[in-house]
């Protein structure tokens, strides 16, 4: 029983992983502040700062079935803010889904050193798995 949950659950991050891969450009973490809206809905504020993976955007843990993404470099932060929430979108343009953005060690599910974001600087993803 154990096993066809993993099993179920690997492939669901397959699925999510070809998505995140579609498209010319790689996908990106986009980063914004405040409020998180509904999935799909306009942010509604400027992103602080951009983080593009690699292609292919992260790797599958075969026994936990956890997709953990990549950064292809450091992310260019554009706007002074504080870090609260991110936007993935596929290589397209399209969204693929949003997810909490928090300081290395919390349960954020994008973890970065400091969420203090300061314009001219660069953001490295430290952590982001997704289960």
């Amino acid at each position: 029983m154990i096993a066809e949950a993993i099993s179920f659950r690997v492939a669901a991050m397959q699925g999510r992983l070809n998505r995140l891969d579609e498209g010319a450009d790689p996908a990106s973490i986009l980063v914004f502040g405040g409020t998180r809206p509904g999935a799909g809905s306009g942010p509604g504020v400027a992103a602080l700062a951009t983080i593009s993976l690699t292609r292919p955007a992260g790797t599958i843990n075969p026994v936990t079935g956890e997709l953990t993404l990549t950064q292809e470099q450091d992310g260019f932060i554009l706007v002074t803010g504080v870090a609260a929430w991110c936007r993935v979108i596929n290589g397209e343009g399209a969204f693929c889904f949003d997810m909490d953005a928090g300081p290395e060690g919390s349960s954020a599910e994008a973890q970065f050193a400091t969420t203090q974001l300061y314009a001219g600087g660069a953001l490295r993803l430290v952590s982001c798995v997704l289960g």
